[in-house]
């Protein structure tokens, strides 16, 4: 389907990067990349760490406005820290009880009383069921214990379909390394935007007074939970969850358009000129931002453009991908009948990629799960290097890696970040170690804020 002009979309290739959209939140504009700063080089937990506020967990990356730092916490929570002092300035519960009102919110608690007790009698069930199958292969001739697997399959059975209506009164499943507060808190610049695993999506003044808070009608597209973090682009926010696209009123929660969108795990990205965008999904998909008209099914028409684990990365008029599928980058054509057209493909390490890669001018990096650190050639694909961590200690890579002041920042969810020299061979120029996280670092001014699973830590070499 082509919805756009050709004139318009030549002028997107050949201007690039100039249009990519500026929205703040999960790695930065989307680029993971903060070139305007001076960050620190050395740290520890005791050296250059200005503050260190304590907090419940979070895999979100931190998002500084102003005086402001805005984190969230698990379950539901939204926390604004000062930036200056790591104070707690709010905080705001955002469960489903603490939305709703009225007539709503009695109806909501009459429901999770009765959703709670279902759940433990089904929990009961299941575990009858188990039991009572372990018999009846002890003894496979038994048929006493043949009927009793049988009622208890049926018991549970019943009350599975009991617990059926009831579900929407309960926290979606979600893996305990996920949690429900994996997605980034985003700002228009005015105000605060937030998605939970839960399905609640809110907008917050720098205040925190909650303009207005939804629940999705929809729930996560996997038992893991919900990754994708929201994007604010062209006066819309746009939320990617549960197999749905949602184009949002920022100011009032109400939808402009909802479409099909499948999911994965990565966050989309944004590609075009203002006021004509257009959403890359992690599926490969693409989205008109203006009126949700899908352009085309990138993932068919072109091949190769899904993501299992992370997302695209846009920069200058490409889009980029690597992950366990291997590498490639695709050129935005908007004229011809295929959106997205290939411009080259390599092969990487075939390990889990859970980070997103990031561009420089001349290279393109990304590590897998395992700590190898791959960099190609932005032009070709070429393998310029692959450098392991496993000496560094660095856990399982799930921040992004970051570019800021000229440095290439690599973290591991035990808590340590090697920091590289970007180029075409690898150069180490420090390891620091900090308490474990799985946020990506945010940089501002001379000042790191990482967020940590047991905390919010603002890192500075006073010296610089």
């Amino acid at each position: 389907m082509r919805a756009l002009t050709g004139l318009v979309w030549l002028g997107l290739i050949v201007l690039g990067r100039d249009f990519l959209q500026a929205d703040t939140g999960f790695r930065n504009d989307g680029s993971a990349t903060y070139a305007d700063t001076n960050p620190p080089l050395h740290w520890d937990a005791k050296t250059n760490v200005l503050w260190l506020t304590k907090l419940k967990s979070s895999n979100a990356s931190p998002l500084p406005m102003g005086e402001r730092v805005i984190v969230t916490e698990e379950p539901n929570v939204l926390v604004a820290v000062n930036f200056k002092d790591g104070q707690v300035l709010w905080s705001v519960a955002n469960g489903y009880g603490d939305i709703l009102s009225g007539p709503d919110k009695a109806a909501y608690e009459d429901g999770a009383k009765k959703a709670a007790v279902v759940k433990a009698r089904f929990a009961e069930e299941q575990k009858k069921v188990q039991e009572a199958v372990k018999a009846s292969k002890q003894q496979p001739d038994s048929a006493e214990l043949k009927q009793a697997v049988e009622t208890a399959k049926a018991a549970l059975d019943a009350t599975g379909k009991e617990m059926e209506p009831l579900q929407k009164f309960l926290l979606p499943d979600s893996h305990n390394v996920n949690g429900y507060t994996t997605p980034s808190p985003v700002t228009d610049g005015k105000n605060i935007y937030v998605v939970f695993g839960s399905g609640v999506v809110a907008g917050f003044s720098l205040e925190g007074q909650r303009i207005w808070a939804r629940i999705l009608p929809v729930r996560p597209h996997s038992k893991y939970g919900q990754s994708a973090s929201p994007r604010v682009v062209d006066g819309v926010l746009l939320v990617h969850f549960g197999n749905k696209l949602f184009a949002v009123d920022p100011a009032s929660g109400v939808d402009k358009w909802v479409c099909d969108a499948p999911s994965t795990y990565g966050s989309p990205a944004v590609v075009g000129p203002p006021g004509r965008s257009v959403l890359l999904t992690p599926y490969g998909d693409a989205f008109a931002v203006a009126d949700g008209k899908q352009l085309v099914t990138a993932s068919k028409k072109a091949g190769g453009l899904k993501f299992p684990w992370n997302g695209p990365v846009a920069k200058d008029g490409l889009v980029y991908k690597m992950d366990e599928d291997g590498a490639c980058a695709f050129r935005l054509d908007f004229e011809g009948e295929n959106f997205l057209s290939k411009v080259w493909d390599a092969k990487i390490p075939g390990d889990r990629y859970y980070a997103t890669a990031v561009a420089s001018e001349d290279l393109i990096y990304n590590i897998t799960q395992g700590k190898n650190l791959i960099a190609l050639d932005i032009k070709d694909g070429t393998r310029v290097y692959e450098h392991s961590f496993k000496s560094n200690n660095l856990g399982t890579v799930y921040p992004s890696p970051v570019l800021a002041g000229g440095r290439l920042y690599v973290s591991g969810d035990d808590g340590v970040t090697v920091v590289v020299k970007p180029g075409r061979t690898y150069e180490e120029l420090a390891c620091n170690r900090l308490s474990p996280f799985r946020s990506v670092p945010v940089f501002v001014g001379k000042s790191m804020l990482i967020r940590t699973l047991n905390g919010l830590a603002r890192i500075e070499e006073t010296g610089q």
